[in-house]
Order: C-alpha cells, then structure tokens, then sequence
C-alpha cells in the first residue's frame, strides 16, 4: 500500500484543506514490524498528538492501533482505552500472567487499574522474559502476598478502589506487622478499601491496614476474623481516616471496633454508615453511643434490625435523609416488633430529622405474619408532617404479590394515592400455602 504525499507543508495543508491521497493495494508477505522512527516523532509535538488521539475518544479500534505505533502514544490512547472501571482480579488461576504482564519491563498498565480485587495469599512465578538481545532471562522471580501491591506503589494514579475478600493478612517473618499496610498508604488516590471475609493474625494489625489509607472516603468491613485479641491500648497515632465519609460494619467484633473509634477525642464526619446484626446488650449500647455521637453529620444509616432495642435513639441525628432498616422481624416470636407502640413505630417516632426523603424496611417473615404487623400505627408515624419531604418508602417483604399486596397497600392509603410506596415480593423465601 503506497501514497503520493502533498508536496505542500503537511501540517499547514491539513489545516486549510483535506489532503487528496492516492491508494495502490497490493498483496505483500508479512514484513517484520519497525517502530516508528524518532526523526518521523521529534517532528511532531506530544500536545498535538494527545489532541489528535483525544478526538478519537469513542473510537476504540483506531485507539488500539495508535497504541501500536509507540510508546509515547500507547499511554495516551490507554488514558481512552481504560478510563471506566478498568478491574483487575488476582485468583488463584489468574496471579501467574496479571504480575507478569505487570512486571514486564516499560509496562504502564499498573497506571490505568480503576479497581483491583485480591483474592488469594498464593506466591505466584513470574514468566521468564525475553530481554533486548535476543536471549532469555534464566531467572524466575517470585512475587508473595506481601508484594502484591507493589507494581502499583508510584505507578498508579488511577487505582481508587482496592477489595481483600477471603484472605488471611499475617506478618512478614522478619517484623510485627505485614507489609501491606505501608503499601496501602503509598498509593495516593485510594478512596475505597474493602475487606470480605479476611482474617488476621491480631487485633493490632486490623487495625493498621484500616488506617493506612489517609486518602480513603470509605471503608466496608465483613466477616473479619481476628485470630489474637491483644488488651494492648493501640498507639494514640492510629485512628481512621479524617476524611473518611462512609462507614460499613457487618462482622463480629463490630462493638470492639466501635469502642476503638469512640475512644478517640475526634472521629471522622461520617455521612453515612451500614451497622450489622447486634449481638448482645453491650453491641446495642456501644451502637446507642456511636449513633449519637455522629450527631447531625449522619445523613444516611443502615441498620440490621432483627428486634428493637430501647438503646437506639436517631433524635440526635437531625440531618438523617435515607433510613434502611433490614432483618426485621415479624412474627409471634417477635411480640416487641409487632406491637402498635413498640419497635418500629418508636423507631419512626424518635426521628427529629425533617429532611428524610427515602425510608427502606426489610422484613424478614412467613407470609401469614404480615397481618400481624400494625400498619395503621406506621402509617400514622410516616403521616406525620416531619417526613413530608418523603419520596419513597420501600418495603421488601416475603410472599405472592396476587396475594399480599392488597393486605399492605390498604395499611398505607396516603402513601399508596401519591405513588411513594413501593413494595418487593420474594416468593422464594417460602412456600406460600396460607
């Protein structure tokens, strides 16, 4: 394939007019690929190439081939290529050719990873290399669990969000803590941190890694398993992020951790926070004071609500705008939660917030038991001219639409006539014979 250049300046004549080329197609065998020369690239400034490739944004298979041009090109045409949610996970099956392609000498993909997910401890064997002279590098470096994180450290301005789910964090061989920790303060741009299901060896590393992140805004812990409790009062140094906004607890131990926060002279401004299931009477006084301590900076909660305590109070949150309440139980096993004056009616009735828009309820129940809760009584509470900014009531509940929906729908004719009561049917939960 052969073209007849203009004989004018180039860049002048693109400008003023379309250039005319003309094609000659013919079939040739494969020739080797040659970079582009760098007396072709000095002639043409970067901004006006990153203005070129900028114009191209939607097109994906001229993006891909402008990576192939050089390397100058290919981390612009990537910035297009990789700007959505780019994730990438490291299994079991999977850790082999990610810190592979990671490692390999001149690589920036560590710098457009949006998203990154661990989840194994395995030590994984980078592939032998192909160096410049044309011979192979006889040595195979390991990287472990403790260096996951390092092809990212100083290479990655994207990175934001970084899950661990169901792996064990435990000290390196030569020190107290593992190496994670500094490797999570190194990277600049994290703002979310999650951790599903790990385990670690104490309390005091826990607590280091949820701590690392000065940048993070939030923070969702699950099922963390702690393996050494330590009565050691952790350094005055340590506390959660001053910036963090979005709080999700959902794992045993939760009142320790809350204990933890309560016993520093500042917390951070938390916006919004998810509370799991309480346990016993010392979760539900620990939760009690974290809730007021929040004050009016809370503006969304979450609660995993299985029976009402008399510990949770929301008056002091004056600013609450969303309320999910979930795992609650009906039924005659649950004789506080279905009481007209009790549960959630004084839930609803502690409210002092007139700013609540959305209000979520989950149930958990048999279908028969939904004529036992006193709708009347709830809907006299959501009546009320404090939630007259309501824009959505949610109700998720276990049963047959054709049957059920009717019963709800009358407990609530306000609602029903403005169109902000929404309800959710699982059929799945039981067998619906009633």
């Amino acid at each position: 394939m052969t073209f007849e250049p203009p004989r004018s300046n180039p860049a002048r004549r693109s400008i003023l007019k379309s250039p005319t080329f003309q094609f000659t197609i013919s079939i040739q065998p494969p020739t080797r690929i040659v970079p582009l020369s760098t007396s072709l690239t000095d002639q043409l400034s970067m901004e006006l190439v990153e203005y070129c490739i900028d114009f191209l944004h939607n097109d994906k298979e001229t993006l891909r081939n402008c990576g192939l041009v050089c390397k100058a090109w290919l981390v612009c045409a990537r910035f297009h290529l990789f700007r959505k949610n780019f994730t990438v996970y490291i299994q079991n099956h999977t850790g082999d050719e990610v810190f592979t392609i990671l490692t390999t000498p001149g690589s920036t993909l560590a710098g457009f990873v949006h998203q990154l997910c661990i989840q194994t401890t395995a030590t994984f064997t980078i592939r032998k290399q192909r160096l410049t002279n044309g011979c192979t590098d006889l040595h195979q470096p390991g990287i472990s669990f403790n260096e996951y994180l390092l092809p990212f450290v100083g290479a990655s301005d994207s990175l934001k969000t970084l899950t661990f789910h169901g792996v064990k964090i435990r000290p390196r061989a030569s020190s107290r803590f593992s190496a994670i920790a500094p490797q999570i303060k190194a990277l600049s741009r994290l703002t979310r941190l999650e951790l599903t299901r790990c385990a670690f060896s104490t309390f005091e590393e826990f607590l280091l890694v949820i701590c690392s992140g000065a940048s993070l805004l939030e923070l969702l812990l699950t099922d963390i398993t702690v393996l050494h409790w330590s009565d050691q009062t952790p350094p005055d140094s340590w506390h959660l992020p001053r910036r963090l906004q979005h709080l999700s607890l959902n794992t045993p131990g939760q009142s320790l951790i809350l204990k933890w926060i309560l016993s520093h002279p500042r917390i951070p401004v938390l916006k919004a926070v998810c509370l799991g299931v309480f346990q016993d009477a010392d979760d539900q006084q620990t939760i009690g004071r974290f809730l007021r301590a929040l004050g009016p900076h809370l503006k969304h909660l979450k609660l995993n609500l299985v029976r009402w305590t008399h510990e949770i109070n929301l008056s002091h949150n004056t600013t609450l705008q969303s309320l999910s309440i979930s795992h609650y139980l009906i039924g005659e096993f649950a004789s506080e939660n279905i009481s007209p004056s009790g549960g959630l009616v004084k839930i609803l009735g502690q409210i002092s917030s007139l700013q609540v828009a959305k209000i979520d309820l989950h149930f958990v129940n048999a279908p028969r038991d939904l004529l036992l809760m006193p709708w009347s009584a709830v809907a006299r509470e959501l009546d009320s001219p404090k939630f007259s900014r309501l824009r959505l009531v949610r109700i998720r509940s276990t049963g047959k639409k054709e049957k059920w929906e009717d019963v709800l729908r009358e407990g609530f004719p306000r609602l029903s006539a403005c169109g902000i009561l929404q309800i959710l049917w699982d059929s799945s939960a039981f067998h619906d014979s009633d």
